[in-house]
This record gives C-alpha cells, sequence and structure tokens, in this order.
C-alpha cells in the first residue's frame, strides 16, 4: 500500500475543506460597497426557471374546538407557536389550547377538518396574554420533565411542567406549585433560555425574571443580606432603576399621560449568553449572562438603534438603496417602531449577532463589541474570566437594509417573463448579473406594515398588515445565483461580497389566508439527539493548515489540554452539571452539560432536558466552528432527520408550511423529470449556481445527499416515509452523473510558455487543483474537483476527529454507530460513482500510480522527453493530443488516489465500529493506536502498523477468552474489509473442506430421517449454508484457470461435492460458480476497445472489489483471452452440473427409479428432481447476467428440457427466446399469462417488413386478437384495461383488412395463373405492353402475398385497378368511407359484370347499351359467359342472385337472418340503388317475354315467344327480388316501403316497367301476409307483429289503394293481353292481402 499516494489525497480533500470555510462573514458582505447590484433585490431566475426557494407546502386549519371557542370570547385570545413542542398555543380568555399540527394531516377525517384534540389549561383566572416554553433548571424537577410552560397573566404568572419522550410522543401538561403573583403588571412577552432561567417584559417597561427552585429554607433568611428570606418561586426585576411616575399613576389617568415606550421583544442567545430587550421607539438594553449562565449583568442600557443606525447611514459611503438618515429622526412615526429581534448563531456570523427589524420592513444588524476594542466572537473558558475579553462592551450598527420595493413585491405576484437561457449564458460569460434586480427603496409614504417577522440562516419572512384583506408573506432568501454570478470564477477568498437576496410571495389572499400572528422555523429536528450530534460535528470542524494536521497526527493536540481542565473547573464552579469537551471524556451523567446549546438553525430553539452528551454547539469552543455555506451545509451526512429547512406561518385560520429550498432540490427535480427542456434547464443551472457547486451537487445526488431530496414538505409526514417517496438513488446517480460528464469540461494544460490551452484560460484564476512538470501546468476538470468536494463535505465531521480518548484509553464519545453509519452510507455511494463512472482511473491501478508518484516528485518521464525531442518533427495538433492524454492520465491517477482514500475511509470507519462492538471480558487496547485522528488512521502508514498491531492483540485476546465466535466474526470482518492485513482465503478453504467431508457422510448416513422442520434438518441446513459461505470466501481468490478449468480443479470438485447435498448445496453450486467467474471479468481497459466488454455485460450484483482486495489477489496477470476462457470454464461447470440433475429427471421419467436420492431428500424423486433442476437454473438466470451464459444454458435447456425452460418465468429467459422462434417465444407468454406481451409479439411479427405470407400473417393476427381478449378479460386495472381494448379493437380491424388481403391475393393469384406467364416460352407470345401490365400484376401478387399492405394501399393500388369490386366494398364498409356515388358505381360495376353485354330483343339492347354506360360504372369483361345473351336468364341470373347475397351480407351490420328487422345500416350497402337495378333487370326479361306473373298462374305468353326461345330462354321466378333481399335480412315493410319509392321515381317509364313493380310490390305484400298467418307464436314478435302494427297504423291500406289506383290507370292504357293477365293476378292478390290484413287486425 502507498501510504503517499493517500496523504495527496488527503492533501486534496483538506484544500475542499478550507474552500468551503472561505464563505465571507455575513458583516463582511454588508461592509461590502455596491458591485454589480451586489445589495439588490432579484426575482429572477428564481421565478421563470424553477420557482421561488421558499414555497408553499400545506394549510392545517385550527382544530373546530378552538374555532368553537371565538364565538365564546369574553375579553381577549392570543396565539403563537411553540415549535420546539410542535404545538400551536391559543388562549381564549383564561384558557390555554396546546395543540399539536404535526397529527393533523395523518388524523385529518374526510371533511378535512382537524381534529379537535387539544391539550387545555384552564387553572387560571384572568385573561392569558402571554405564554411560552423554557428548559427546565436543573435539579428542580424530576428528569421526566423536558420542558416548563410559562403562563402569563396580568395578575399573575404561572409554570406548568411538560413531561414527553424523546420524539414528543406521552405529551402531558402538568401544573405545578410554581405561581407567583405579577403586580398588576402584564407581562407582554416571556422568553426561556436552555439553562432555565426565565425573562419577561412587562407591560411597565421593566424586564423581569422568574425564579424558582425547591430549596426554601428559615435559615436561607438569616444568611442573605437584607433578610428577605428566599422564595420558592420569586420575581426579579431587573430594571429596578426605571421608575417612572406614570407607573403608579391610577388607570384612569394613564390615558392623560405620554405615550409609553413599552417593550416589544425579548430575545436569548443561548451560544453567547446574552439578552436583549428592545423598546417600540428602539431603545435597547442587553445582559450579559456570564460564562456559566448564572449572572446577570446589564452591559448596555437604552441604546438607541434608530440614532444608531441614523449614525451610520450619516457614513461618506452607504449601499445602493438604503434609507435615507433623515427617516430615523422621529421614531415616533408610524412604520419607524421596532417590531421584533432575530439572534444570529455563530453558524450564521461571528460578529454580526442580532437583526432589528422594523414595523416599515428596514432591517437593522448589530454588532457586539467586547469590553476592550475588538469583536465578541467567542466566549472565554471558564478559568479565563478576567482580561479584556471577558465581557462584551457594547453595540454597533453595521449595517442598514430597505425592504424591498412594492414594484418588486409587485412582480412576485403576478406572471412576468422571466430571461432566456441565452441571456443567462451570456451573463455567466461576461460576469453580469442575470438580470438588473431592483434596488432596496424605502419612501415613508409606500411603507410596508410588517405586523410578524422572522430572520433566521439567510431567510428572512415579513407578514405584510393588509388591513381588511388577508396577509401577505414576502419571503427573503440569501440570493446564491447572485453569489455565483458576481464570483466570475474567482477563488472564494478574492470574490466581492454580497447581500443579494431574492424574493417571493409565500403566502398570499389565494390561499387560506387570514390575520398572520407568528411566524416560526420548524426545529424538530433539535430532538433527534444523533443527528444534532452530527450537525454539532459538522460545525465544530474549523481547518488548520495541512502542515499543522500532520504534525499533529500521531501527538497530543495542545488546545486539548486547557479545554479539559476548563471544563474541570466549569464543573466544579456551575450548580448545572458537569461540562464536556465535544472530543472529551463522556459526562459522568447521561444529560448534556450545561457548555453545550442546542443545534438548530433558528436562534430560539430550546432542547429538551435530559439529553445525551455531544449533541450541541459547545459553548468554549466557538472558535472552532466553521462558516459555513448553504451550498456545504445541504450535504450534511444525516440519514436520521430531514436536513430541510420548514417554515410555520400561523393565522387566525390556522398553521400555512413553507419550506426552504436547496439548490440540490431542484436539481432533484431536474433530474427526476424527462422532457425535451431538460438539457436546456440543465444548462441553465450550471449557468446559475456555476459549474463547480453544480457539479458537486450532482455527485452527492449520486451519493444520496440529501437524503430527504424530493420529498414531500409536509411537517407530519416522518422523514423514513419521505425518503420512501423518493425516487431510486441509481436512477438519480445515472441522470446525475450523465448530466454532469455532459455539461463539464475535461482537464486542461497550460504551456510554461504560451499560456493555458482552449477554453480554460479563465479556469486558471479558480480554486481547482494545479499540477505542474517540467513544462506544462494541468488544470484539472470540474468533475475531478466536484468529487474532492463531496468526499470532504461527507468527511467533514470526522475527518480530525479523535480515534482515541486519552483520559478513558478508549474511544471518544463521537463515534456512535449512527454517526458511522451517516457518515459511511453517502461514502460507499462515492464509491460507486467513482467505480461506475469513473472505472478507467479505479482500475487501472499500475499506471495511474506510476503517472501519479513521477507528478509527486516533480520529475519528467522519459515519455515526455521523447515528445520534446520530437515535437519540432511532429504536428503541432499531435503535440497538443499527447498533451492531453498526459492531462488525462495525471487527473485519472489524482481520482484513482480519491478512490483509494473513499476505500481505506470506509475500512476505518468499519475497523472502529466492529472493534467497539466487542463487548463482555475482552476489552480492546485502544492505546496501542496513540492519539490519533480519522485522518491518521486512513494515511498514516505508522498508524497502520498500530492498527496491525491491535488486530492481533484482539484476536489473541478473543482466543484466550473462549470467544470462537467472536474469533470468527472478527476474522470474517477483516477478510471482507481490510484484506490486505489478513487473507482470509485459506483458512476459509480450509474449514470449507473439512465441513463438506463431514456433511456428505452425514447425510449418507441419515438418509430418509432428515424430515423438513426436524432438528436435525434445522442443524443440517446450517452446516450446509455455513458450507457454501466459506467456499464462497475461499472462490474469491480463485484467480488462476487452474483453480476452474477441469474436473480436478477447485471449483468442480467443490460443485459436485456441493451437488450431493440437498436444495441449499444446489444453491452453493450456483453461488459458487457465480463466484468465481466474477474472478476473470474483462475490464473495459484491458480490451482497449470501445465495446462493452464481458466485464461489463457479467455485471455482477454484489462482491467486494475494493482496490486492496484486488491488488492483494492480482497477483498472477492475465490476457483478456485467458480471462474469458477461464470465465467460460465457469460458466460450463454450472451447466454441466445442472444438466445432472436433468439427467436425473430424464431417468426417473423413464422409469429408471434410484433407491434413494444422492442428497438424501425424502418425497417423490421425480418431483423434487424436477423442482431442483428449476431451482438451480432460476437462480442461476437471475445471479448471472452474462448473455454468453444464457445462451449457453438455453440451448442446452432447448435441446433436452424444452418444457421445463418454457415453464420458468424469468427476464434472462425471455431474452434468449428472443433470439429464437418467435412462437416459442409466444407459448412462453402464454404459459405464464403475460397476454399483453403476448399480443405485442404476434401484432410485430404480423405487422414485421419482412416477407411473410399474409396467411401466416393473418394467423399470428388471429393469436393477438385471442391474447388481447384474454389480457382485456384479467385485466383488473382501468387504464390498462382500455388501453389494451383499444389495441384489440385495432387488431381486430387489422386481422378484417388482412382479411380482405387474402380474398384479393386469391383473385389476382388465379387470373395470374390464367396467363401461364411464368415459363420463358409464354412469356414471349405478349407484346411489350402486356408483359409490362403482367409484370405487374406479377409483382403486386408478390406484395399482397407477402407484405400486410395499409389498406389505402389496397384499396388504390391492388383493388381498383385490377377491379375486384367486391373487395372495395368491404374495404369501404371497413373504413366507413361514405362516398355515396363511389359506392352506387361500385354496385352497379359488381352487377353488370354478371350481366350478359349482349341481348336479342330491341328491349334488352337497349336497356344493356343504357346501364353499361361508362359513366355509370366500369366495364369488366372478365366475368361475361360466352355465346349467352341477356334473355337466356337460367345461365346467369342465379350467380348473379347467389353474388349479391353473399356480397351484401357480408357489408350489413347485425345478423338479422333469424329475423325481420326493421332496417339495415352499411355504409357500402345502398339498399335502394341495388333494389332498384335488380328491379329493372327483371322487369326487362319480363318485356322481353318472360314475365313472372303470367307463368305463375299458369298463362302463356303467346306467339311471339317463340322468336325469344330460339336464342334461349329469358324466363324468371317472379319475385326473385324480393328473395334476394329477404334473405339478406331485409323485412318486408322496409321492402314495401322500397317499392313505393322506386315506383314514385319510375312514373314516367313504360307501363310494362310499372306494371312489374306494381307486381313484385303484390307479390311482397302477398308474402308478408302469407307468413304472417302461417308464423308460430315464437315469432309473433316480429313479422306478424310487424304486419298488424302496419295495418292499425293505415300504411297497409293506402299501400293497397295507392297499389290498386294504379292498376286502374295501367288497365285503361293500351298494353298487352299478357299484361292484362298480370293486372288482374295482381288485383287478386291485393284483394287476398286486404282479407288477411283484416283478419290479423280482428285477431
Amino acid at each position: 500500500m502507498d501510504f503517499k499516494i493517500l496523504e495527496q489525497a488527503s492533501d486534496a480533500i483538506q484544500d475542499k475543506l478550507r474552500l468551503d470555510e472561505m464563505i465571507p462573514d455575513l458583516i463582511d458582505q454588508c461592509s461590502g460597497r455596491d458591485s454589480q447590484g451586489s445589495h439588490r433585490y432579484y426575482i429572477e431566475p428564481y421565478k421563470s426557471h424553477w420557482g421561488p426557494m421558499i414555497e408553499y407546502g400545506e394549510f392545517l386549519p385550527l382544530p373546530n374546538r378552538i374555532l368553537d371557542q371565538y364565538t365564546r370570547i369574553e375579553c381577549a385570545s392570543f396565539m403563537g407557536v411553540l415549535p420546539e413542542i410542535s404545538r400551536v398555543w391559543v388562549t381564549v380568555d383564561n384558557k390555554l389550547f396546546l395543540w399539536k399540527y404535526t397529527d393533523s394531516t395523518s388524523n385529518r377525517d374526510s371533511s378535512g377538518t382537524s381534529p379537535d384534540h387539544c391539550e387545555v389549561f384552564d387553572g387560571i383566572s384572568e385573561v392569558i396574554v402571554s405564554v411560552a416554553l423554557s428548559a427546565p433548571r436543573p435539579g428542580v424537577f424530576l428528569d421526566t420533565v423536558k420542558y416548563v410552560l410559562v403562563v402569563s397573566s396580568p395578575v399573575e404568572v404561572v409554570l406548568l411542567a411538560i413531561t414527553c419522550d424523546a420524539h414528543g410522543g406521552n405529551f402531558k401538561m402538568v401544573p405545578t406549585a410554581y405561581r407567583l403573583p405579577s403586580d398588576n403588571v402584564a407581562m407582554v412577552k416571556v422568553v426561556g433560555s436552555q439553562s432555565g432561567r426565565i425573562f419577561m417584559a412587562g407591560n411597565d417597561g421593566n424586564v423581569y425574571e422568574l425564579d424558582y427552585s425547591n430549596t426554601e429554607s428559615v435559615w436561607s433568611g438569616l444568611v442573605e443580606e437584607g433578610g428577605g428570606g428566599r422564595h420558592k418561586c420569586r420575581k426579579i426585576n431587573h430594571f429596578a432603576w426605571n421608575w417612572k411616575l406614570v407607573h403608579v399613576l391610577p388607570p384612569f389617568l394613564k390615558a392623560f399621560a405620554s405615550d409609553e415606550d413599552n417593550l416589544v421583544d425579548l430575545a436569548v442567545d443561548n451560544v453567547r449568553h446574552l439578552v436583549y430587550a428592545v423598546t417600540c421607539k428602539g431603545m435597547l438594553s442587553a445582559f450579559y449572562l456570564g460564562a456559566s449562565g448564572g449572572e446577570t449583568v446589564l452591559f448596555q442600557r437604552s441604546f438607541s438603534v434608530l440614532e444608531a443606525a441614523k449614525l451610520f447611514l450619516s457614513g461618506y459611503s452607504v449601499p445602493e438603496g438604503s434609507p435615507r438618515p433623515e427617516n430615523f429622526s422621529n421614531p415616533s412615526v408610524a412604520g419607524c417602531a421596532v417590531l421584533s429581534l432575530s439572534v444570529l448563531t455563530p453558524v450564521e456570523s461571528r460578529r454580526v449577532q442580532l437583526i432589528v427589524t422594523l414595523q416599515n420592513g428596514i432591517r437593522i444588524y448589530l454588532s457586539l463589541r467586547s469590553s476592550g476594542h475588538g469583536s465578541f466572537a467567542h466566549l472565554p473558558t471558564p478559568l479565563a474570566s478576567q482580561g479584556s475579553f471577558a465581557a462584551p462592551g457594547n453595540l454597533q450598527v453595521v449595517y442598514v437594509r430597505s425592504p424591498p420595493p412594492s414594484a418588486t413585491l409587485r412582480a412576485c405576484a403576478h406572471s412576468s417573463p422571466g430571461p432566456s437561457p441565452q441571456s443567462i449564458g451570456s451573463a455567466a460569460a461576461g460576469g453580469s448579473d442575470i438580470d438588473q434586480g431592483c434596488a432596496p427603496s424605502f419612501i415613508p409614504t409606500q411603507a410596508l406594515r410588517v405586523s410578524a417577522a422572522l430572520s433566521s440562516k439567510g431567510a428572512t419572512l415579513l407578514a405584510l398588515d393588509k388591513m381588511q384583506h388577508p396577509d401577505e408573506l414576502v419571503c427573503l432568501f440569501e440570493d446564491l445565483v447572485g453569489r455565483n454570478q458576481l464570483s466570475m470564477g474567482l477563488p472564494p477568498t478574492h470574490q466581492p461580497p454580497s447581500m443579494r437576496e431574492g424574493v417571493c410571495i409565500g403566502l398570499d389572499e389565494t390561499r387560506n389566508g387570514g390575520k398572520i400572528y407568528d411566524i416560526q422555523e420548524d426545529c424538530s429536528s433539535i430532538h433527534s439527539a444523533e443527528s444534532a450530534r452530527l450537525v454539532s460535528l459538522y460545525a465544530h470542524s474549523s481547518t488548520p493548515t495541512n502542515a499543522s494536521i500532520r504534525d499533529a497526527s500521531h501527538h497530543h493536540d495542545p488546545n486539548m489540554r486547557s479545554l479539559s481542565d476548563a471544563s474541570s473547573a466549569a464543573v466544579a464552579a456551575s450548580a448545572n452539571g458537569p461540562l464536556a469537551w465535544l472530543d472529551g471524556p463522556a459526562s459522568s451523567s447521561s444529560f448534556t452539560p450545561s457548555s453545550e446549546v442546542p443545534v438548530g438553525r433558528g436562534g430560539r430553539a430550546i432542547n429538551m432536558a435530559c439529553r445525551p452528551a455531544g449533541v450541541g454547539y459547545n459553548k468554549f469552543d466557538l472558535g472552532n466552528i466553521a462558516l459555513l455555506g448553504e451550498m456545504c451545509w445541504q450535504h450534511v451526512p444525516c440519514a436520521t432527520i430531514s436536513s430541510r429547512r420548514q417554515f410555520i406561518v400561523l393565522t387566525n385560520q390556522g398553521i400555512h408550511t413553507l419550506r426552504r429550498l436547496r439548490p440540490a432540490d431542484i436539481l432533484y427535480r431536474h433530474l427526476s423529470t424527462i422532457s425535451q427542456q431538460a438539457e436546456d434547464k440543465y444548462k441553465q443551472f450550471f449557468s446559475a449556481f456555476g459549474a463547480l457547486e453544480s457539479s458537486a451537487m450532482c455527485v452527492a445526488l449520486a451519493c444520496g445527499l440529501p437524503g430527504d431530496a424530493g420529498s414531500t414538505s409536509s411537517i407530519s409526514v416522518s422523514h423514513a416515509q419521505r425518503s420512501a417517496a423518493s425516487r431510486p438513488l441509481e436512477a438519480i446517480r445515472m441522470r446525475a452523473m450523465s448530466v454532469m460528464l455532459g455539461l463539464t469540461q475535461g482537464p486542461a494544460f497550460k504551456s510554461s510558455i504560451t499560456g493555458m490551452s482552449g477554453a480554460a484560460g479563465a479556469a486558471m484564476n479558480d480554486s481547482r487543483m494545479v499540477i505542474s512538470d517540467s513544462s506544462h501546468e494541468f488544470v484539472s476538470s470540474t468533475a475531478h474537483e466536484a468529487l474532492h468536494l463531496v468526499c470532504s463535505r461527507i468527511l467533514r465531521p470526522v475527518w480530525l476527529r479523535n480515534v482515541v480518548d486519552r483520559n478513558t484509553a478508549g474511544l471518544t464519545t463521537v463515534w456512535t454507530p449512527q454517526v458511522i453509519a451517516d457518515v459511511r452510507a453517502p461514502l460507499a455511494e462515492l464509491q460507486k460513482v467513482l467505480k461506475g463512472f469513473f472505472a478507467t482511473a479505479v482500475l487501472n491501478v499500475k499506471q495511474n500510480q506510476e503517472h501519479y508518484l513521477a507528478n509527486i516528485a516533480n520529475q519528467a518521464s522519459e515519455d515526455m522527453v521523447t515528445h520534446q525531442m520530437l515535437a519540432k518533427a511532429q504536428q503541432s495538433v499531435s503535440g497538443e493530443r499527447q498533451v492531453h492524454q498526459r492531462a488525462r492520465a495525471l487527473e485519472d491517477a489524482s481520482i484513482h488516489a480519491l478512490y483509494r482514500l473513499v476505500g481505506k475511509a470506509l475500512q476505518a470507519l468499519s475497523f472502529i465500529e466492529v472493534l467497539s462492538s466487542i463487548k463482555g471480558n475482552v476489552k480492546v487496547p485502544w492505546s496501542k493506536l496513540g492519539e490519533v485522528t480519522f485522518r491518521s488512521l486512513v494515511v498514516s502508514s505508522r498508524v497502520h502498523e498500530s492498527v496491525k498491531r491491535l488486530v492481533s492483540a484482539v484476536i489473541s485476546d478473543l482466543i484466550r477468552a473462549g470467544s470462537p465466535a467472536a474469533v470468527d466474526g472478527v476474522i470474517d470482518w477483516l477478510s471482507k474489509e481490510c484484506s490486505f492485513y489478513f487473507s482470509h482465503g485459506d483458512r476459509c478453504a480450509y474449514e470449507a473442506g473439512r465441513l463438506l467431508q463431514s456433511l456428505q457422510q452425514r447425510v449418507k448416513e441419515s438418509a430418509g430421517d432428515n424430515f423438513p422442520g426436524s432438528q436435525q434438518w434445522t442443524d443440517l441446513q446450517a452446516q450446509i449454508q455455513r458450507c457454501v459461505e466459506l467456499l464462497l470466501g475461499a472462490a474469491q481468490y480463485w484467480r488462476s484457470p487452474d483453480t476452474v478449468q477441469g474436473e480436478d480443479s477447485e471449483l468442480w470438485r467443490a460443485c459436485t461435492a456441493l451437488l450431493e447435498l440437498d436444495a441449499v448445496g444446489r444453491d452453493g453450486v450456483v453461488d459458487l460458480c457465480w463466484q468465481a467467474a466474477a474472478n476473470f471479468t474483462v475490464a473495459d481497459s484491458q480490451n482497449g476497445s470501445g465495446e462493452s466488454s464481458n466485464g461489463m455485460l457479467f455485471a455482477p450484483k454484489q462482491g467486494n472489489s475494493d482496490w486492496e482486495m484486488l491488488l492483494y489477489r492480482d497477483s498472477i496477470t492475465l490476457g483478456e483471452n485467458e480471462r474469458r476462457a477461464a470465465q467460460l470454464a465457469c460458466f460450463q461447470c454450472l451447466i454441466q452440473h445442472i444438466m445432472t440433475i436433468g439427467t436425473d429427471v430424464r431417468r426417473l421419467g423413464a422409469g429408471i427409479l434410484p433407491a434413494k436420492l444422492p442428497s438424501g431428500e425424502v418425497g417423490n424423486p421425480l418431483q423434487i428432481a424436477q423442482a431442483s433442476m428449476v431451482r438451480m437454473v432460476v437462480r442461476a438466470v437471475n445471479k448471472c447476467e452474462n448473455p454468453s451464459f444464457h445462451s449457453l444454458l438455453g440451448d442446452r435447456l432447448l435441446r433436452d428440457h424444452e418444457e421445463a425452460l418454457l415453464s420458468i418465468r424469468s427476464a434472462a429467459i425471455e431474452r434468449y427466446l428472443t433470439t429464437k422462434d418467435p412462437l416459442l417465444l409466444y407459448r412462453y407468454y402464454e404459459k405464464h399469462a403475460d397476454c399483453v406481451k403476448a399480443t405485442a409479439l404476434m401484432s410485430a411479427l404480423a405487422r414485421d417488413d419482412a416477407d411473410t405470407e399474409i396467411a401466416t400473417r393473418i394467423s399470428y393476427l388471429q393469436r393477438a386478437v385471442a391474447s388481447a381478449e384474454r389480457a382485456v378479460a384479467c385485466s383488473t386495472d382501468v387504464g390498462a384495461s382500455q388501453a389494451m381494448l383499444d389495441s384489440l379493437v385495432d387488431l381486430k380491424d387489422t386481422l378484417e383488412i388482412a382479411g380482405f388481403q387474402l380474398k384479393a391475393h386469391r383473385v389476382l393469384s388465379e387470373q395470374f395463373a390464367g396467363y401461364n406467364y411464368t415459363s420463358p416460352s409464354n412469356r414471349a407470345k405478349y407484346s411489350e405492353g402486356q408483359r409490362r401490365s403482367l409484370d405487374l400484376l406479377e409483382n403486386m401478387v408478390q406484395r399482397a402475398q407477402l407484405q400486410l399492405l395499409p389498406i389505402t394501399e389496397l384499396f388504390h393500388e391492388v383493388c381498383m385497378p385490377y377491379k375486384l369490386w367486391d373487395v372495395c366494398l368491404l374495404i369501404l364498409n371497413a373504413s366507413k368511407h361514405e362516398d355515396d356515388q363511389l359506392i352506387a358505381r361500385l354496385w352497379r360495376s359488381f352487377i353488370y359484370r354478371m350481366v350478359p353485354e349482349t341481348g336479342v330483343t330491341e328491349e334488352s339492347q337497349t336497356f344493356l347499351k343504357l346501364k353499361r354506360d361508362v359513366a355509370r360504372l366500369d366495364i369488366d369483361k372478365r366475368y361475361q359467359l360466352a355465346s349467352v345473351s341477356f334473355e337466356q336468364s337460367e345461365s346467369w341470373l342465379s350467380g348473379l342472385q347467389i353474388q349479391v347475397v353473399q356480397l351484401a351480407q357480408q357489408l350489413v351490420s347485425g345478423d338479422l337472418r333469424n329475423g325481420a328487422a326493421a332496417s339495415l345500416h352499411s355504409t357500402a350497402f345502398p339498399s335502394a340503388v341495388v333494389l332498384e337495378e335488380l328491379e329493372e333487370i327483371a322487369a326487362t326479361l319480363g318485356a322481353c317475354g318472360s314475365c313472372g306473373g303470367g307463368d305463375a298462374e299458369g298463362g302463356g305468353a303467346g306467339e311471339g315467344e317463340t322468336k325469344h326461345q330460339q336464342h334461349g330462354s329469358s324466363r324468371a321466378e317472379r319475385g326473385w327480388t324480393t328473395s334476394c333481399f329477404r334473405e339478406i335480412g331485409f323485412s318486408y315493410g322496409s321492402l314495401v316501403e322500397s317499392y313505393v319509392e322506386i315506383f314514385d321515381q319510375w312514373s314516367g317509364k313504360a307501363p310494362e316497367k310499372l306494371l312489374h313493380l306494381l307486381s313484385s310490390t303484390s307479390f311482397a305484400l302477398s308474402q308478408w301476409t302469407r307468413s304472417a298467418a302461417e308464423l308460430s307464436v315464437r315469432n309473433e314478435g316480429s313479422t306478424r307483429q310487424q304486419l298488424v302494427q302496419a295495418a292499425r297504423s293505415g300504411r297497409v291500406a293506402n299501400w293497397i289503394e295507392k297499389l290498386r289506383r294504379q292498376l286502374s290507370t295501367l288497365g285503361a292504357r293500351k298494353i298487352s293481353h299478357t299484361s292484362q293477365e298480370l293486372i288482374s293476378v295482381v288485383a287478386k292478390e291485393l284483394a287476398e292481402v286486404n282479407r288477411r290484413v283484416a283478419e290479423l287486425t280482428i285477431a
């Protein structure tokens, strides 16, 4: 192990630690003069690009019980928030209600109203005016009391004890005996401190303290000066000098006195032991509570904040937009009154301690000076109470900030376009602002009316009083985007200060607004001891120089003794309990020492009593607090609580929650959503926050930091629930790293002569690492810097912490299991990131090590010398390429060093955790390490040797103590986490061999006795599992091909032995072969190609591949082919042993039954063998993702065990079958009821572009339809069912069109076959034009046979050109095409292609000439019968009838052949047109001498018949058209109506045709009535009922009457004898119809 590489990587981490600490203090930012809008307010880019940085969360209404009390108010009501206990307090007269708002969301009823449960206190008689929370005084209450609640009325003050658990549960409010009269002084403000002291601001202008104890004694009064006696509860006036005449006036005279300058706010600084009190006119007083917190020294009396602000603004230079000095001349002016005080913790600023907010929104920043002349930046230790810095001196105004102008607030409340991405990019490049911003502005006539305010850690919330409208909440937050834009790529030490703030509206009248009473920050995180400990470690992490760190790696810290002595002295001097330094010995009490204050974002948070030590800021070590920015704080590695800041706004309607978005939250949202604008959003984000910090956020998100990114903002949802709702880490990791690597540049270089190359010239001024060699300076990439920066932030809490406490010779209190787990989790994810995205740097160990060491030694390599010698002979481009490669190699080496550091740090954490968990009689000799820090534990060679000695001592002690289990545990941990120290493979192999031999003998001897569930069986399973684990441990060291190749190898012998054991042993065969194959993966860096290597395809899901283990094991260098061959041997070994079980299956199936199975298992041997084989296959395919293995296994199973292969549900098997027969894959889907995939597969095959028979495609579509129908039937998801239903409809339509295509193909194939065009001799018979036509026909036949044609192509290019009228009509009907003219033309073409084109008589010739007009139809002679005339109807009419009926039946909707229907609906079946054409054919046939009426009644045609019959008969059965339409499905009624309509259209035709139509109508009526009379009862509901309805409605009578009139008219005309006979027949039919109708109507 090369510790020099680790040392250099440690220095890089150290530089990044200091980089985060270079954030300027708030006082430096305030003092900075205007520089590119450094003091302005900005709306953009937040509003346009990602929304405000403080966003709205949720609204929780007040409980009904409280709202109901408002209707009963007699005097007054007040309310506020107690965030420490997550409760809202509301007073209604003399009643106090406490409502826990964190339970309201989960317990909300269906109406949306919060539950009514509240804690109520009504043990006071007067109106309650104020309520506050305080920590209990030490020693007064029991440990179960966590807080005390102070309730004040104008006549008395009452203390209530609060008991609850560490998480706020089991809450109880218990009255105490501590009550004291207030002497008619209303305490308008009460505050409690962490030390238990309670301060009250009275309406008489005095500051009081409520002092209580349980030491009341008569003797105490005898020894105290004044003899007053010490009361159990008393009120101390700290403003005893503040006597005014108005205080003694009667109430009715006080109204005539001058206005009082009353106290408006109190604030306690628990860190610095300060108490502030301010009046409405700005008179500020400050008390110092002493080093121990038990004193009360008034060091600042009546400091006029407004006068000091006026004096400050009168200076020679003030920031842009500052108020004018004269605005503070009159404190009595409305709006100039003081509203509130906000204390700043040392984490926010070391030298600015207080913010005073005025009612007009102006903020005044105050700095506290020491009693000397320096800043009061830290507290002295108890031993150093003397000196100029022992106590604070005075206050000083350092900055006055105006509120945002009204125009800015209006712009926040309304939509406005933001800057374009181009403007952001140009702004970033030029160093200018994103937009101009708005200067702070204060105009007295437009002053804001602020009713409540909160300032905390860079965020300010102002409640604006809107009089008659709901209050508006203005949110101001630190403008991190602006800070980046002002930095201009400079390192932090050279960046200009900035007070830029972003502005947004957090609450307005659009929400459930109201009057805002209180604004607080959620501080529930302070109750989590472990998270508070981690945050305190993060804060106490100020970094010294690298040299001092290295010098102190193994020596005593000189500051530790003084701090320890200070703590010891404080123990003796304070009655509050022992004090403990952060890294010092544990307190004798389990409670937090009084030197610690809670870790909270705000300055008002008060923690519970009785907390573990080391969970707060150490007040005696404030100098070690690092001033870190939000970019750093958002990456605190804490997994137990959410680090996202949330604010609670209390109104008279309920509470509103808002959350402070971190930049990482914005980036997480971008990464969690996929859109077309994603790349632009990423570029905007990188331009806004800077390449380095944006890249660091990408890396941190890939490492799972912050842990609550992307979670809900609800305060009532636990952190575990928020974490569970976030996106999977793998998806975010992949996207975050891809974005970072895609938007950042690689390493750059600068020649010592020519300067920086490329676009990286400006980067030389930033904080990136610069490495020099003899001729170039290499500047690392942003990705490289981001990796180091994130690593430093993860390690910050522990990096410089002492591991061993010299006083106790044990671990310090820092190293709790939770702290170790919190740091280790993201560090392990960082290791995965390095492995996954920087594999080249991680895997090329030797090469990168040589480059890195060469650079460290500052020696030029031979390659560089050669390059210099050949530079003149090479092109400049080639030379620059080599330098770029050199830069990349150096950066890879640095990343590799970081990877080593991360791996070693993980080992160090595990080392501490495991050894600290050793309990019992064995004590870990930590003193052998010496006084070392965690850093030295990672990078120091001396400490490394000490660790080895310590491990040896621990193992020896465990063996002597007779703890074999503990020894095994320690050795197991060493082999996994610290393989460099101890070789675990040999021990595993030895123990596995011994145990395996014992197990084989035991299985054979006890075959048939090991029943599942018995103790013997359970013990056997445990032993087999142990054996498998040992073999897996040994297999990690099988790096030589000899260990896996051949039946005599270790792998084959172990697998053969395990196969004889039961299911656990067979599972072990799979795991063992997989582990062995993983040892021979081929990395991309070795194959030299850009393609994915076998190692990447293998992708083992787990296993230790830390660089230490690889260095130890890879003693044999193998080539790529050797590795592949060895890995293939592992696969073949596994497959062969699986097939061994398969051989048993075949033998058992053939009836060759063994006496017992080799494993000794009990049961049906065939079933056991089949289940065993399937289990091994499933485990194998799930374990190994190598496609080569899947192919080998699949081929073997497909050959010998096809059904077993198809019965296994696995993604790997599915992928394998995809490469095989698709019908086999379809069977696989059907077997596993995966109907959706089966449908998709068959649908894709049917629509494939490859040549496939249309009949085969139809079979695919039929399978797809069947699968889709099953999917719809089985689906339970409405959305998915609807989608599959839509797919089913589409498949059915496609199947129908495919059927049409098949029909067209058959017709065209028959036509083409008739030409006999395939042989060359026959082709010569045709002309060139005919050959072209036949070639087109041949091509169309092939396309229709092998391709699935679109419906449009099928219609226009196949059916229409080749006159397939019936298929055309079917296509039009399927597509719902409504072109009446086209459809009528197609039907005429279809009908008359079967009607002979010639006639004998003049009537037929005239008729055919008229009907076969090309304007009405398309001529198709292919179906014409040779030498058949029109009059020879017996030759063609029956075929016409059949063709028409069949086509019409396919077109009409519904199956109506079982009964008549009122009407038929079909787009492509114009019934009137078809009926008219058929009747004209029938009429013409009758006119030619073949009238069906006369023949039907026995009459002859006369002598003229002989002429027609010599050319063939033209006779046709009367009523054949009616029979056709009835067979199609037409009802009689619809048919008669159609005849009547046609008769009206034929009014000008020849009498014979009119008579024929009358005859057809009469025939239809006759058939209707005859059928109705003969129908059974079963069918009375159709034909008979329709006739009765038509008769009763009068339609039948009208039809008969109309027919009779027409008969009379025709009878009067000159017609033939045959026509006269037909008229008689029709008349008789009508009379018979009339009679039948009458009978049916009467019946």
